[in-house]
């Protein structure tokens, strides 16, 4: 069941759009300043122009070379997901990462609980085979949970 959870939130992460804006039609005049004043319930925000986009990008809008779209609330392209996280898919990624994290300290537990009821015969072939992913489960998890308590850091202060 964790193991669904994990590829559920990682298709979510991969295929939905996280916040793609359409690029424009609208050509700017070469006089046009390349940022704008717009003020937003009563706070004067500062608008940049996107060249690619065309377009004046909302407030924490970033353009995105790998994707070439302007995304809402941008936080990184991700080449694991080959996709932006944004504003629409940031939940399930970060719903990916901890579930991913709980999935792979479960089947350490499991691991380490079969090895040692098959201590006496720690030569046979699956003890092997289950020991040499003990290790890779072991060296992996530290960087997926450095990543996700890094993401926690960030949402507790409202970045991205």
């Amino acid at each position: 069941v964790l193991f669904l959870f994990v590829v559920c939130n990682f298709m979510l992460s991969t295929f939905l759009d996280p916040g793609k804006y359409p690029k424009a039609h609208e050509v700017k005049d070469n006089n046009a300043p390349m940022y704008k004043n717009v003020e937003i319930e009563g706070t004067s925000v500062s608008l940049k122009w996107c060249r690619t986009c065309k377009m004046y990008r909302p407030p924490r809008t970033t353009h995105c070379n790998e994707c070439n779209y302007c995304v809402e609330i941008f936080d990184h392209h991700c080449p694991w997901v080959n996709n932006c996280i944004g504003r629409r898919n940031y939940r399930y990624f970060l719903q990916f990462l901890w579930l991913l994290i709980m999935h792979m300290l479960f089947l350490f537990s499991l691991l380490v609980v079969f090895i040692w009821q098959h201590r006496h015969d720690l030569k046979a072939s699956n003890i092997i085979i289950a020991f040499c992913i003990l290790i890779v489960i072991g060296l992996l998890c530290w960087p997926i949970t450095g990543l996700a308590m890094f993401h926690v850091m960030l949402v507790s202060r409202g970045r991205t």
